[in-house]
């Protein structure tokens, strides 16, 4: 399912992106600048692990941030698996804008892609945790319908998870 952001959405994103851009380069780029201006060149988005792809409809608008000249291809659909060493998407252009903009890109794929996939893994029903216990979670029978879920109660002591990923109430950060 292909997601389509409208105006506010859009204009919030580019507000976004010019944020990212003005932290990640401030006065420039020096490793682009390392390269002959009028270089072109190919990037790939490439997975390094089994992943659900997120963001990747982006690109298109995180590369107008930094050169209208750089072309999106997206490989893998929105939604969909990616296995280690498929191509999510590529940007051909200057080379220069194309490794000015690969950071930001990156850290939006990397961030919506985690975010997808745990969600994934936490809607198949199953958290693992170091203790080597398996939690059930989710609603028994697949059902995903509002008011057709009831909470799984198991044996398991109320603060074995956090203890187990040594989170605490005040701070969701791993410990």
């Amino acid at each position: 399912m292909a997601i389509v952001p409208n105006q506010r959405e859009m204009g919030n994103l580019r507000r976004l992106l010019e944020a990212a851009r003005e932290e990640d380069l401030g006065d420039g780029d020096i490793t682009a600048a390392l390269l002959p201006a009028g270089v072109q060149s190919r990037g790939l988005f490439t997975a390094r692990q089994q992943l659900v792809v997120c963001g990747a409809a982006l690109l298109e608008a995180i590369a107008a941030a930094y050169d209208e000249r750089i072309q999106t291809a997206v490989r893998t659909s929105e939604g969909r698996s990616a296995g280690a060493g498929d191509v999510i998407a590529e940007w051909s252009g200057p080379a220069r804008s194309i490794l000015a903009g690969e950071r930001v890109a990156l850290n939006f794929l990397q961030r919506l892609c985690g975010v997808a996939t745990a969600t994934r893994a936490t809607r198949a029903g199953v958290i693992q945790y170091s203790s080597g216990r398996v939690l059930r979670v989710g609603c028994e029978g697949g059902s995903a319908a509002p008011g057709r879920c009831s909470p799984l109660k198991l044996p398991i002591p109320r603060d074995s998870c956090k203890r187990a990923r040594g989170i605490s109430r005040r701070s969701s950060r791993a410990g």
